[in-house]
């Protein structure tokens, strides 16, 4: 079982790209939870996916879990998300993924709370609620400001 919070091999300095990481694998495991239970449980299929699109959140799914699963613990404490970036980012899934995510969701008050959700879980699981490596709580707060503000480049940049 994973130990919260979640580290990295190199601490502070590689926790983000591991955490983005961390957020497209929990990004992928919500959408096709949201998938079943509109296909199987609500018995409405009214939303249009493609076959290679389910495979690579399948795909990020699956990597995300055995790293959590699977890692061992950091000298830390935590569960050490070491190459998550690796695995998850540097991959054609993941260019299948923001192809998706920008250009076919359709985005509504659903999926803005499914997004928020995500954002909290995956803030909680990286420590955002304690200091971490000698920061303060307030550097901890601006190290996840920055953190957010970094994925928006990227994305902008990847569009």
């Amino acid at each position: 079982m994973p130990v919260f919070p979640l580290t990295t091999w190199d601490g502070v300095s590689l926790l983000w790209i591991d955490g983005f990481a961390l957020l497209v694998g929990t990004f992928s495991i919500a959408y096709l939870c949201y998938l079943l239970i509109n296909r199987f449980i609500t018995n409405r299929n009214n939303i249009l996916y493609l076959r290679h699109n389910v495979f690579s959140y399948v795909y990020h799914a699956m990597a995300i879990c055995s790293i959590l699963f699977f890692n061992g613990n950091d000298g830390a404490g935590g569960t050490s998300m070491m190459a998550a970036n690796r695995y998850l980012l540097s991959t054609v899934f993941f260019l299948i993924f923001l192809n998706y995510v920008f250009e076919q969701i359709q985005y509504s008050r659903n999926i803005i709370f499914l997004v928020s959700g995500v954002y909290i879980a995956v803030f909680m699981m990286l420590g955002i609620y304690k200091s971490f490596n000698g920061m303060n709580y307030l550097e901890t707060i601006i190290y996840f400001g920055k953190f957010i503000l970094w994925q928006l480049c990227f994305v902008k940049i990847a569009l």
